[in-house]
């Protein structure tokens, strides 16, 4: 429970930190507001930096469970970052759908590539209010170095409807 509500002040906190640099003029009225948080944010996500290759898949997948895009962004490395911002921030940080939702997820496999680097394939089971509705699978690779670990790579197959 403690974890939600760390990705839930996370996500907010992200939020008024973003809506309040784009602010423009206004932004930089409130600078050390704007300082204040953003560096509130930069020691969440410090706090909620993965400590493993698995810790970095679960908290991405609960993420994604959730619909929680800023505990997604926070698990991801600073190229994918760069790469998903806007994304993120189009969909105001909440991502997929209210139905179908994700029911549960489970790592399917996962293969080692390197001393610093593991693939996994994750399935997200779906649901909707009339009962199971189908899979969606995605592939990560988590990259670490021992003190942190980030997903540098994602891709995933179309719906798969049962």
């Amino acid at each position: 429970m403690q974890r939600v509500q760390w990705v839930g002040v996370v996500c907010f906190v992200f939020a008024v930190v973003v809506s309040s640099a784009n602010c423009g003029q206004a932004a930089e009225m409130i600078d050390p507001q704007v300082a204040a948080l953003q560096r509130q944010v930069e020691l969440l996500e410090r706090a909620f930096a993965p400590q493993s290759y698995w810790e970095a898949v679960e908290k991405w997948a609960a993420g994604v469970q959730t619909r929680n895009g800023a505990a997604q962004f926070a698990v991801l490395s600073s190229e994918l970052r760069e790469r998903t911002r806007s994304k993120y921030e189009a969909m105001m940080w909440v991502t997929g759908t209210s139905s179908p939702w994700v029911a549960e997820w489970i790592v399917v496999d996962e293969k080692v590539l390197s001393e610093n680097a593991v693939a996994f394939t994750v399935r997200f089971e779906l649901a909707a209010s009339t009962g199971p509705v189908g899979a969606y699978t995605v592939e990560l690779e988590v990259s670490g170095d021992g003190e942190q670990y980030y997903i540098t790579r994602l891709s995933s197959e179309a719906w798969a409807f049962r």
